[in-house]
């Protein structure tokens, strides 16, 4: 009855240690990821919006969160991608919350002929937006992530954790 007990520990130990992971693209896939908890990680961001922070934030994002509004003239905030090295698929995910008229954080490839990926922060409480569909990106293509909110209309949002993954064609 002892040995049988051990065994049972030891089994009962191992699943308890197999735990699968509620992401399907892992952290080690993430080519860009910023919580925006400080002024130096909007170093390299341009565009025509005041980036500005807010003590307010996404579930476990952290202390603040980036504040995002501007003018007919865009973009409002950019972030030019480092370089690939590979051929690769890409989603874009991340939390937003619209303060009025909400926003759009866009990945792409400027001047490309073809469709972005985005997700538009529309929902008034922090809520986890993602792509809807995978974006190629050939080797040695620069992508860029774009923020737009207002313009003609007046519009804010908040965003956090905004992060670009890697993607299998499979997943």
């Amino acid at each position: 009855m002892k040995l049988f007990s051990g065994i049972l520990f030891l089994l009962i130990l191992l699943i308890s240690a197999c735990k699968t992971s509620t992401d399907p693209y892992p952290k080690n896939n993430t080519i860009y990821f910023n919580s925006f908890e400080s002024a130096a990680d909007t170093a390299g961001w341009s565009g025509y919006a005041q980036l500005a922070f807010r003590n307010d934030s996404s579930p476990n994002g952290g202390k603040q969160s980036l504040y995002v509004s501007g003018g007919c003239i865009v973009p409002h905030a950019e972030f030019k991608i480092p370089q690939q090295n590979e051929d690769a698929y890409y989603i874009l995910e991340g939390w937003g919350k619209s303060l009025f008229n909400g926003g759009v954080v866009l990945l792409s490839i400027p001047d490309a002929n073809c469709p972005g990926i985005q997700f538009n922060v529309s929902d008034s409480v922090w809520t986890f937006y993602q792509s809807d569909r995978k974006f190629f990106c050939p080797a040695g293509t620069q992508l860029t992530l774009t923020m737009y909110s207002g313009g003609i209309a007046a519009a804010a949002m908040l965003v956090d954790q905004i992060a670009v993954k890697k993607v299998d064609l499979s997943d």
